[in-house]
């Protein structure tokens, strides 16, 4: 049964560089990989998207000083941490010093 998918015509280069590889170099790439040619390029591109394309839409760029205010209006502003990696906050620290030199 004849494929439908796409083709594309692929032309090697005559060594090595940083835009292209030879024939050699795929063949090395695909049996080292323990598949054949056509998926050695599949893997090459899946990781190229990977690293090169958006996996998020692009926004509409900054916030506008309105939208930062509307923000800010929803977090309060009295943060304190309630935790700490250490365990204990600068507040609790503080806390227990004071319960120890009023005892």
């Amino acid at each position: 049964m004849p494929s439908t998918a796409e083709k594309l015509l692929v032309r090697f280069r005559k060594q090595d560089g940083p835009l292209g590889v030879t024939r050699d170099t795929l063949r090395n790439v695909a049996s080292s990989l323990g598949v054949d040619e056509t998926a050695a390029i599949h893997l090459a591109l899946v990781q190229l998207a990977d690293k090169v394309l958006p996996r998020y839409e692009r926004d509409s760029g900054m916030l506008t000083m309105a939208q930062l205010r509307e923000a800010r209006s929803l977090v309060s502003q009295n943060r304190e941490p309630t935790s700490s990696l250490f365990g204990t906050t600068a507040r609790q620290r503080a806390h227990q010093t004071n319960k120890k030199a009023k005892a």
